[in-house]
């Protein structure tokens, strides 16, 4: 995400330029053959205003419904911060202190749950674009994506014993088992009388909204904007394009 107070001109230019490329040769091929002769390769301006008209609409409606979508995201990542922090200081205070081998270890599953969320959170779709040339070459140059560097079972060795790495690598969902291995192990310190009750139920409910939080994540990575929206606009601007310069031509003539 740019956190800068805007995108530069020359970021703009080195993101898009295969589009303008494109864009420039769908209107330079019809331009020069009216100028060669073919004069019927002209429009009137209607078709173009009426298309226009409803790709503007459109392309308003796509932006909002993705700026929801990316405020839903923020208010999830921001939950999971907030969560974290009380489900730590809680588990924390009730298990004798940070130096507590018991509080490392599920301070350190924890490490391991997040780490394992965002790796699941970067798997492709196929209705994604990222592993496009325009913005595989633009990101080359000015970022570069953490889960892309390394991979997710380097990552979760630095937290996990070799046990439960085994375990969690073997499954699907590694996020979601390594948080049932935690709700696991506050059942076991319960009932040996480590923690009450009521602790139990705090640590609990941490683990709750963790859960819920993740599933909120992987609604949205795991439904995309509808493609019959996105089609549309997709075609409807293409249209667009090549209409354009055909008006153009109809202007010279006029």
């Amino acid at each position: 995400m740019h956190a800068g107070r805007r995108f530069t001109p020359i970021e703009f230019m080195k993101w898009t330029s295969r589009d303008t490329y494109w864009m420039l040769f769908l209107a330079t091929v019809p331009t020069l053959l009216y100028y060669l002769g073919l004069k019927f390769l002209t429009l009137p301006w209607q078709p173009t205003a009426i298309v226009g008209t409803a790709v503007a609409f459109i392309v308003g409606f796509k932006n909002n419904a993705s700026y929801n979508r990316l405020w839903e995201a923020r208010q999830i990542y921001g939950g999971i911060i907030n969560d974290s922090r009380s489900f730590a200081y809680t588990l924390r205070d009730a298990l004798g202190g940070k130096q507590s081998l018991v509080v490392r270890r599920m301070f350190y599953r924890h490490f391991a749950w997040l780490t394992a969320l965002r790796f699941q959170l970067r798997e492709p779709r196929i209705w994604e674009n990222m592993s496009e040339k325009r913005n595989t070459n633009f990101r080359s140059s000015h970022y570069d994506i953490p889960e892309t560097l390394t991979k997710v079972d380097v990552e979760l060795a630095r937290y996990l014993a070799q046990e439960e790495l085994t375990y969690v690598l073997s499954k699907k969902n590694r996020a979601t088992q390594l948080t049932a291995i935690q709700s696991e192990e506050l059942a076991v310190l319960k009932n040996n009388g480590t923690i009450n009750d009521f602790q139990w139920t705090q640590l609990q409910q941490g683990l709750m909204k963790f859960t819920d939080n993740q599933g909120k994540a992987e609604r949205i990575k795991n439904f995309p904007y509808p493609r019959n929206f996105s089609s549309i606009a997709t075609y409807l601007l293409f249209i667009f394009i090549i209409l354009v310069p055909l008006h153009c031509c109809g202007s010279l003539t006029n």
